[in-house]
């Protein structure tokens, strides 16, 4: 946490009465929660992909190289000039 972030906390909680101390708490940890927030999409978005592959039939992915192959030649293929 930066300096300013944590006076900027004081500031705001020093001059409150118990019942906004506890709501301005609760706001600060709802903010404080991106890593967790991350870490659950990121999970439920494995488990879903790892659902789907066992359960249907999806296509595999090719390699990144061949990918990268792909996306250059639609990039050439764009940024030709219109005769």
């Amino acid at each position: 946490m930066s300096l300013r972030y944590m006076l900027n906390c004081e500031i705001v909680l020093y001059h409150t009465t118990p019942s906004q101390l506890r709501l301005k708490k609760v706001i600060l940890l709802l903010n404080n929660m991106g890593m967790l927030s991350t870490i659950v999409s990121f999970g439920l978005g494995v488990y879903t992909g790892l659902y789907a592959a066992q359960n249907y039939e999806v296509a595999k992915v090719d390699d990144p190289g061949v990918i990268i192959d792909k996306m250059k030649k639609y990039l050439d293929e764009i940024m030709k000039p219109k005769p």
